[in-house]
């Protein structure tokens, strides 16, 4: 079985997938529409 960030990579082969840790959001009563927005590139 495939996991969901191959499954996404695959979807996206020209895009960069990066998996990151929510705990932090869901602590806080945010949601994984929170977590998945795009960042900013440093």
């Amino acid at each position: 079985m495939e996991d969901a960030k191959q499954i996404s990579t695959k979807a996206s082969p020209n895009r960069i997938v990066e998996q990151i840790s929510i705990k932090g959001i869901a602590s806080g009563w945010g949601t994984i529409h929170c977590a998945t927005q795009q960042e900013i590139k440093v």
